[in-house]
């Protein structure tokens, strides 16, 4: 099953050439991410900065509330720095799962967990942005 496009619609009308080399991109409200249909990788709103991180957490450490179903109020990237870890969307089912160096974006409001390998090492950084300022 193909997952809806997330709206691609950025400030100023810009078309976007994803980094996925697919051609998306109208433009509306920056507040929302960009989520390629043609091969299910997503990104983070152009004008969203960096706000806050977690520790480095490993598959021993990671708090439980990650491991259950959950929703995050902001845009976040999974970062793994060692081993692999999977994010998972509960609905629409969606799952990515990215190796050291590499990470998975998080949709806010969309209910999800992750399920780290066994020598995963891995943080979340969390964005927000001004919505007055992408206007």
């Amino acid at each position: 099953m193909r997952r809806q496009e997330v709206s691609t619609e950025l400030p100023g009308g810009v078309w976007l050439t994803l980094e996925c080399g697919h051609d998306r991109g109208r433009t509306h409200r920056a507040s929302h991410g960009i989520e390629c249909p043609d091969c299910d990788l997503r990104w983070i709103p152009p004008v969203a900065r960096p706000a806050r991180r977690t520790p480095t957490f490993t598959s021993q450490t990671v708090p439980k509330n990650l491991l259950d179903a959950h929703t995050s109020a902001s845009w976040a990237k999974l970062v793994v720095t060692s081993g692999d870890v999977t994010v998972v969307d509960e609905q629409p089912e969606w799952r990515r799962t990215a190796d050291c160096g590499r990470s998975v974006v998080i949709v806010p409001g969309r209910c999800h967990h992750i399920e780290p390998a066994a020598n995963a090492e891995f943080h979340v950084e969390f964005y927000s942005f001004d919505v007055s300022a992408a206007a």
